[in-house]
């Protein structure tokens, strides 16, 4: 949170990005279990998430016109690449996710939780293996307890 990482201090407005990430998660887990729910069918699924990402990708097509035309910054077409590249598996995550919560054994109590956690260590191992990110005693401890937590809510 600090750009010197050796520096101890903490401030409170430190936790204003950790608790958006958190309730921010919780917000759109609950949506989504909320629209499957309530208003989908098994069919309309996939209906259901190209509505999502076609709003999605319209609201980032006008930022980024709005960023290229009136603010002058320069069009990278990497960025667009890599933005396609990393839509279609959170496509396909969401669409996954949606049809998970259909599974007769789990509910969303399961679901949810082996998802966020599952992301979080699968993001900490690449970014260990790939990026050569340093994880500390404490963050290799934290993955094997996320491990742990997956088994046991997976299992219970």
């Amino acid at each position: 949170l600090h750009p010197d990482p050796n520096h101890d201090s903490f401030s409170v407005k430190h936790l204003a990005l950790p608790a958006i990430l958190f309730f921010g998660s919780g917000v759109n887990d609950s949506l989504v279990k909320h629209a499957q729910h309530q208003f989908l069918q098994s069919h309309e699924f996939n209906d259901f998430n190209v509505s999502i990402f076609t709003v999605a990708a319209s609201a980032g097509l006008i930022a980024l016109v709005y960023d290229v035309v009136f603010l002058k910054h320069p069009l990278w077409w990497r960025s667009i690449l890599a933005g396609v590249l990393l839509g279609v598996p959170n496509y396909f995550s969401i669409l996954f996710l949606i049809k998970a919560l259909e599974l007769p054994r789990w509910g969303a109590s399961v679901i949810f939780p082996l998802n966020n956690i599952g992301i979080v260590a699968f993001s900490a191992i690449i970014a260990w293996a790939f990026f050569h990110e340093k994880l500390s005693r404490k963050n290799w401890v934290g993955l094997g307890l996320a491990a742990i937590a997956i088994l046991l809510t997976a299992l219970g």
